[in-house]
């Protein structure tokens, strides 16, 4: 049965009880609503969204109401009378019933402050909702915040409090609660101090990474000033007690796969060698990875672009699954500096981070979680970047052009422009990296400073083997070698021309899916600046879909087309998410091929993105699988948290 919020007359349906509203009490498409099903009492501000809230009920005992009675401190039996002995032709006879009915309605103080409260939380959310959003920036978000209010409590307390009674009447309440829900939250400042009194925001602490003097000029004349060139970090141990006291959240970030097969961090001998003498079993050790990248807040096509350039660090966890390490939400900010203070060295910019993950190691942290207390110490992985960003921070020659520039061995630029497989003898290690330090020359060693991660115990830059598929591959070996083999096909035995490739491409069906990586036309000067105009992900897509393309155009027998299948073979193997010793071998050995044909093909030289591709295989060897004590007592430990 469907009831009428008004008089209580019951309807056999809900298409009745609107036929009702309509005949009986005048209501039309944009009148207020409530439902009375179930003690649901919601209002609706239309006649459509009230219709799509009301078929979700099923109401067929009236009686439902008696049943809630007691814990709502009102005769149901006696509201309904009322309500049927109701003029409904006479409005001030109809509401003053109404206000006599719901007289037992009255919640107790305490319950409009709990009401209350919740309505406080609710403004709250919303704003910090507002704040956390990607796309919004702080003016934006403060801008509706202030729009909303003043409909709110502006428009809307206002009008509600001129239709109450003046008496203490649950009307009054709901007003008071509206017009004072946005209390606290009028300026920026407000808003900031609101969510740090409740430990929901951690404000970023400033340090002074160097001070200077600048000319200041003003009314006709001259003036030094002194100026503080300034960086700003997150404290990490006030936001990773947060996040992994987060529900399930220590559980995902110490699983460990139990695979055969390389496919997470923590089964590598990085991770092995970094856990020796660590083998407290009342305690826990995550691994985290730092990552540096530069952005542009302003325009970067603009006359000043890079002026306002700033350098980032963030930080993640490689525990995680893919699908989870990935998302944005599981990447943090570490410290936020202007990219122009690199010139200042690696050591006053990252003093007082590297204080911070000393601190973290040593110390830990206590993590008071539904399943216990856990004390919890977190250990520097990796640091990972690009190779300009990596060799920058890591203290290596910055230009690729130098004659030692690969941060995995000391191979001279002359080798490795012909190098097809690693030579173990060049791999750098402690004892000669400590030597090229006192060497102090970068034109001999390759090396421009000592780098200032090493003062944390568990990490040396000679064991942080870390390569960028994104930038060696898809935006740097796959344009030298896609370009050659276009030109060979194009020009030097003509199987198609560029505009048939061009044709093809942008008839090509991509399938049904959305799509947001489509590859653009090709140029000629693309090809002669060996220089797609495409994305790493287009590039990718690109490479993969190339086959489908000019494949039928191709002998098989073609040594080009073998080596562009090479290509492939090479990039579907380091996509996989798990890779197993046989499958390395197999890597090294078709990358050693790859790099044979693309000298012996095309005449040409091995880039340094090439030569960072022979150190794949070693690279996630490092990754590979370890039987260590201590990880078995982390997974007995873990055993208790499911």
């Amino acid at each position: 049965m469907f009831i009428c919020f008004m008089c209580s007359i019951e309807t056999a349906n809900h298409q009745d009880l609107i036929h009702h509203y309509k005949t009986s009490h005048n209501l039309g498409h944009n009148s207020i609503y409530r439902c009375a099903q179930s003690n649901c009492f919601r209002a609706f501000q239309s006649l459509r969204s009230f219709r799509r809230h009301i078929v979700s009920h099923n109401v067929s005992d009236r009686n439902i109401y008696s049943e809630l009675a007691p814990s709502l401190n009102f005769n149901t039996d006696n509201m309904i009378e009322n309500y049927n002995n109701l003029d409904i032709t006479d409005n001030t006879q109809d509401t003053c019933n109404v206000n006599a009915c719901c007289s037992n309605l009255q919640p107790t103080s305490e319950s409009f402050s709990k009401k209350n409260e919740n309505v406080r939380k609710s403004t709250a959310a919303f704003a910090l909702s507002l704040y956390s959003n990607p796309y919004l920036n702080r003016k934006c978000a403060m801008k509706i915040i202030d729009d909303v209010s003043e409909l709110v409590t502006g428009v809307i307390g206002t009008m509600l409090s001129e239709l109450s009674p003046n008496d203490d009447t649950p009307n009054k309440n709901i007003v008071e609660a509206i017009s004072h829900s946005f209390d606290g939250l009028d300026t920026e400042s407000q808003v900031i101090k609101y969510f740090s009194d409740r430990n929901i925001y951690t404000p970023p602490k400033k340090f002074t990474i160097n001070e200077n003097v600048t000319v200041n000029t003003g009314n006709s004349t001259v003036m030094l000033r002194p100026m503080s060139e300034t960086g700003a970090i997150v404290p990490l141990r006030a936001v990773l007690k947060q996040i992994f006291e987060l529900p399930n959240f220590l559980k995902c970030s110490t699983s460990i796969p139990d695979v055969q097969s390389i496919s997470n961090f923590t089964q590598g001998n990085m991770w092995k060698q970094k856990l020796v003498g660590k083998m407290d079993e009342n305690s826990l050790y995550i691994p985290y990875f730092l990552y540096f990248d530069d952005f542009e807040c302003n325009n970067p096509l603009g006359s000043h672009a890079g002026v306002h350039s700033i350098a980032a660090t963030y930080y993640t966890f490689p525990t995680l699954s893919a699908d989870h390490a990935s998302l944005l939400e599981n990447i943090f900010v570490a410290m936020l500096h202007k990219s122009s203070s690199k010139s200042h060295g690696n050591a006053s910019i990252y003093y007082e981070l590297i204080k911070e993950l000393k601190s973290l190691e040593q110390n830990g942290i206590d993590l008071e979680i539904s399943e216990g207390v856990f004390k919890v110490y977190f250990i520097l992985g990796m640091i990972i970047g690009d190779n300009l960003g990596l060799n920058t921070v890591l203290g290596f020659a910055k230009s690729f052009s130098s004659n030692y520039y690969c941060r995995i061995c000391k191979a001279h630029k002359n080798i490795m422009g012909k190098q097809c497989k690693q030579d173990d003898g060049l791999m750098r290690n402690r004892h000669n990296y400590n030597t090229d330090v006192e060497i102090n020359n970068v034109t001999m060693t390759g090396i421009s400073e000592r780098c200032v991660f090493n003062d944390i115990s568990t990490f040396h830059v000679v064991d942080n083997f870390c390569v960028d598929i994104m930038h060696d591959i898809f935006e740097g070996v796959c344009h030298y070698d896609l370009t050659h083999i276009i030109v060979y096909f194009t020009e030097s035995i003509t199987l198609f021309t560029l505009n048939n490739l061009n044709n093809r491409l942008q008839l090509f069906d991509y399938g049904s899916g959305e799509l947001n990586d489509r590859c653009g036309i090709i140029k000629h000067e693309h090809l002669m600046k060996s220089k797609f105009n495409m994305s790493a992900s287009e590039m990718m897509l690109f490479v993969h879909i190339f086959p489908l393309l000019v494949g039928d155009l191709i002998p098989e027998d073609d040594e080009v087309w073998q080596f562009f299948i090479t290509l492939l073979e090479i990039i579907d193997i380091l996509l996989c998410r798990d890779i197993d010793n046989s499958t390395l071998l197999y890597l090294e050995a078709l990358i050693s091929e790859h790099h044979e044909s693309y000298v012996k093909l095309f005449h040409d030289t091995l880039k340094p993105k090439h030569h960072f591709m022979v150190h794949y295989p070693h690279v996630i060897k490092q990754d590979s699988i370890i039987t260590c004590k201590h990880t078995s007592c982390i997974k007995e430990k873990l055993v208790y948290i499911d």
